[in-house]
Order: structure tokens, then sequence, then C-alpha cells
């Protein structure tokens, strides 16, 4: 199962989970615990040899593209703070 990260918008404080896809989603329709806001899900966590996150490449035009349509479709993600 996948890890996901959290993170209030309120307080900004972070969490993660290991959650099934299909439940990824049930810690946003939670509050925050500390101060009571909003939660939203992250984009996922490090892959260990992504050249991209290691910073050796820059990320293409289409993984670009990619991340502005799930920006755009997924209201819980935390790009659209």
């Amino acid at each position: 199962m996948p890890r996901y990260e959290y993170r209030c918008v309120g307080c900004g404080v972070v969490f993660d989970d290991i959650l099934p896809m299909k439940n990824r989603n049930d810690p946003c329709s939670e509050v925050c615990k500390k101060c009571g806001g909003e939660i939203k899900i992250g984009i996922g966590s490090i892959r260990i040899g992504d050249p991209v996150r290691l910073g050796l490449m820059k990320p293409t035009g289409a993984f670009r593209d990619v991340m502005k349509m799930v920006n755009k479709t997924n209201k819980h993600n935390m790009l659209n703070m």
C-alpha cells in the first residue's frame, strides 16, 4: 500500500498514513485534530533513485501538464493551497 502525506491548511501540521488507494482521501473528510482546519493530501513520498527528485534532471513538459491536470481535478491536493 502507498504512503500518503497530509497537511492541515490552517496550522500546517503534516502527517502521513499508509492506506489502500481507494481510501487515500478518507483523512481529507476529517478536520485537523490540532486546530480543526481542512486537511489536504500531498503528492507522495520521495522515491529513491528518481532523477527529477534528486535534482539530476528537470521534469518534462508532459510531467508538468499532468501535474496541472491533477491540480485542477483534485480539490484535496496540496497544490491547490
